[in-house]
């Protein structure tokens, strides 16, 4: 599971929806790029330092043409090993919203990303998300999707993951994480129906005669509910599955997982979609 804070932003503006592609060889998102106005009027509110040196990833995107707000968020390199494991890094996460005319930071938030096995945060790791997280009538969040720059070996056995993305609110100068759990909302993985040792003889000499491997694929979608529970909409979290049989796809048996999130008055807790995920995929 990626170890990660992934920001989201919420505030009383309408978005636009757009879909961007990422750009690996690039520390922006193609479509998402940093102004070197903008960039640097963050890294100076902020006071980063040696932020040239160690900036890894970057994305920003307007609000509206009405108004014209940036969402920035850049990852960083902080040279501190990771808290999970000492042989991996952490990176810095500072996410900010910038004024119309790039004069002013509005709001910021900064947090770790913890590296992991499956994670290692890379050029065109952001990624900024605005679809329609009405969470009231006056706060729309949006989110920030990770993806890891890690190219899982043929040789794995637990699978690999995908992207990730986690929920916060614009509140004041302050933005404020309402998705809860530390590591975000997991968007998608794979792994192999069956278990095997991939790297060795025996599997080879299985593909020659004509083994075909089996992947399910895994995706968990989020919307808005109908529903209200302490004042914020209800999130609607539906996970799916699908099958690759030897580079084809093919549906899953499986139904997909529907679980609502309701906000407890500070965050909305991913606990009992967690242990509702982990049934759903064992078949249980």
């Amino acid at each position: 599971m990626n170890k990660l804070f992934i920001g989201a932003f919420a505030i009383s503006l309408s978005l636009n929806t757009y879909a961007e592609a990422v750009d690996v060889n690039s520390t922006e998102s193609v479509g998402q790029e940093c102004s070197t106005k903008v960039l640097d009027l963050v890294s100076q509110n902020l006071k980063l330092q040696k932020f040239n040196d160690s900036l890894v990833a970057s994305a920003c995107k307007k609000t509206t043409k009405g108004n014209e707000n940036t969402i920035v968020a850049l990852a960083l390199n902080n040279g501190k090993e990771s808290d999970m494991n000492s042989s991996e890094q952490q990176k810095d996460l500072v996410l900010a919203l910038v004024n119309s005319d790039a004069t002013n930071v509005i709001g910021t938030h900064k947090s770790v990303i913890e590296e992991d096995a499956s994670l290692v945060i890379g050029s065109g790791s952001l990624k900024i998300d605005t679809a329609r997280y009405d969470l009231t009538s006056e706060i729309r969040a949006f989110g920030v999707n990770f993806s890891s720059s890690f190219s899982p070996s043929n040789c794995a056995h637990d699978g690999w993951t995908g992207d990730s993305k986690n929920l916060y609110i614009f509140d004041g100068s302050k933005i404020k994480k309402v998705l809860g759990g530390s590591s975000g909302l997991l968007l998608s993985s794979s792994g192999y129906v069956k278990e095997l040792d991939r790297c060795g003889d025996k599997y080879q000499r299985m593909l020659d005669k004509g083994y075909k491997d089996v992947i399910e694929n895994f995706s968990t979608s989020i919307s808005v509910g109908n529903g209200t529970t302490n004042g914020f909409k209800d999130l609607i979290l539906t996970s799916s599955s699908t099958y690759d049989i030897d580079g084809e796809k093919s549906k899953s048996k499986r139904k997909a997982l529907t679980v609502t999130l309701y906000f407890n008055g500070n965050e909305y807790p991913l606990d009992d979609f967690g242990k509702a995920e982990s049934k759903w995929q064992l078949g249980k």
